[in-house]
């Protein structure tokens, strides 16, 4: 037998040229989806692991939430926990009319209470698709920062963790989280001393320098002011 027969290469086709470019896109994507699943955390307590939210449960607290002012805080608890079992009963949040912006509206508010259950519903929805964290990053970041560098170290805790989701996301969450100046408060709060807030503002941190080397230069030259 000729060796060289033996050892002779194949030549590929367009064809099989073409196959391999979109095999190697489907794993580059399934990579990315990955590692930004790996960034994000949805947040729940002990009551909500022995709990299994139905989506018609979530429809009805979402309408409870949108018409019945003397239940809202039972309302956000049940959606809190309806978010952390995945994007379909986000997705079906998203879509109520007006569903987002009145969540807003009590993030905004001046109860505390209902701040942090609101805050803790935004971080779970951050947790879920890119569509739904941009959503969530347009809608609610500016407050979010704003609480930050408040006094309630519970809501600062909260509020860094769904940063921490929507920095997890990608780059166009993290550039408008730049752009509103989240760097600074987030800095700021790995001085303070409670330990949770400590360990989400690093978490959230630790998502907005990812692949991006200019925002980890801004963050050491912040922490050596």
């Amino acid at each position: 037998m000729d060796h060289r027969q033996q050892y002779k290469h194949h030549s590929h086709t367009p064809d099989d040229l073409r196959d391999r470019r979109r095999q190697e896109d489907i794993e580059l994507r399934k990579s990315r989806k990955a590692k930004a699943l790996d960034a994000k955390r949805v947040r729940l307590d002990n009551a909500d692991e022995e709990v299994e939210i139905t989506l018609d449960q979530m429809k009805t607290a979402c309408a409870s939430f949108l018409q019945d002012h003397s239940s809202v805080k039972d309302s956000l608890k049940i959606l809190r926990k309806a978010f952390s079992q995945g994007s379909v009963f986000i997705e079906d949040f998203m879509r109520t009319d007006n569903a987002l912006q009145h969540l807003v509206g009590v993030l905004s508010g001046h109860d505390s209470d209902l701040q942090m259950e609101a805050a803790w519903c935004v971080t779970n929805i951050a947790a879920g698709t890119h569509e739904q964290a941009l959503q969530a990053t347009k809608a609610a970041a500016p407050y979010l920062i704003t609480y930050l560098s408040g006094s309630n170290p519970h809501l600062q805790d909260q509020c860094a963790w769904a940063v921490g989701n929507m920095a997890g996301d990608g780059p166009e969450c993290r550039d408008l989280l730049k752009a509103q100046g989240v760097l600074l408060p987030l800095v700021n709060l790995l001085k303070s001393p409670s330990p949770h807030v400590v360990q989400s503002s690093a978490f959230a941190l630790s998502n907005m320098v990812r692949w991006a080397e200019s925002n980890t230069q801004y963050v050491h030259s912040l922490w050596n002011k």
